[in-house]
């Protein structure tokens, strides 16, 4: 018995036909092609490939299967008008383009399960963005900041955030099991990968890690930073969330307006290129960019060669 479903034309714009496809029902109903597809990805990735791919998948009115069943044409024209309403809105290039890449990927490893046909590449797709501003705050208000924490847990958290550059994910997914005091090393999983990593801890950080530990309970797999008491959440791991909101607050108390954890990486990585005088692969081993011309959006901004460049011609009319 075969279950037909009809593609909402209005739904795509009235681009796509009223074409019907036949679905099994074991097809579109019993299987979680989804769910198998992400299993392969970072947990981060993960995340942001199954919201994208959940909202295309609903904004059609179709399914899992259903998508995975279509022609490859089909699948194309679908595509495309999604590619069309996104580029109508106000999204950002380069959220049009992870959309995109989530339901292209889906597709492709359909076709190396051999579960659908390969997705043809789109068309008139848009630029992506260059890196916006990176300078971040000052080095000297991190500094401040430092002098207005007393706990060991927010000495740790600014730590991992402006001594080591991290990324709040990074931070809030850290073990206790991750932390080797006794070599000074702590275990971090970067952004988009599956296995973990060394780095080397400056001593300031080792001491406040071995204060936080000298009073926190757990085993190795328990997380090394915790929710606050009042918490709403009944985990006990603190939060990206909760690192987002506690940086926030750090920021208003020295004056810096919308202070995100993000922000301290760029502050990080600037100052360490304004000590090394712009040693892009030095830093870059900092920074764990894996293409050392990301960093040069960096340096860039840093110098500020574009307000040079127009004072140099606002010489010329003095």
């Amino acid at each position: 018995m075969s279950n037909l479903t009809i593609y909402n034309s209005t739904a795509i714009n009235n681009i796509i036909d009223a074409e019907i496809t036949e679905i099994t029902v074991s097809q579109s109903q019993a299987t979680d092609y989804l769910s198998e597809f992400l299993a392969s990805k970072s947990q981060g990735t993960a995340k942001v490939y199954r919201i994208a791919i959940t909202q295309f998948l609903t904004w059609g009115g179709i399914t899992e299967g259903d998508f995975m069943a279509m022609s490859s044409n089909h699948a194309y024209r679908l595509v495309s008008a999604y590619q069309s309403e996104l580029q109508s809105g106000e999204l950002a290039a380069n959220t049009i383009l992870t959309k995109l890449a989530a339901i292209r990927s889906f597709r492709q490893w359909g076709g190396k399960a051999g579960i659908s046909s390969p997705l043809p590449s789109l068309d008139n797709l848009p630029v992506a963005a260059p890196y916006k501003d990176t300078r971040g705050t000052s080095s000297d208000k991190m500094i401040e900041i430092l002098s207005h924490l007393s706990t060991p847990q927010d000495k740790v958290i600014w730590g991992l955030l402006f001594l080591l550059g991290l990324r709040r994910g990074e931070v809030s997914a850290i073990n206790l099991g991750d932390v080797n005091l006794s070599e000074g090393k702590i275990m971090i999983k970067g952004k988009g990968k599956r296995d973990k990593v060394a780095l080397d801890m400056p001593l300031p950080l080792q001491q406040w890690i071995g204060e936080l530990i000298a009073i926190r309970d757990g085993g190795a797999d328990d997380p090394l930073l915790q929710n606050r008491k009042n918490s709403r959440s009944d985990s006990k791991r603190l939060s990206t969330q909760g690192i987002y909101n506690l940086v926030k607050k750090w920021g208003e108390l020295v004056g810096v307006t919308g202070l995100r954890p993000h922000k301290i990486r760029h502050t990080a990585i600037t100052s360490v290129l304004d000590a090394n005088d712009g040693n892009l692969r030095e830093t870059a081993k900092f920074s764990r960019h894996t293409n050392v011309n990301t960093l040069q959006h960096y340096d860039d901004n840093r110098l500020n060669h574009q307000l040079k460049c127009s004072n140099l011609l606002v010489n010329l009319i003095k």
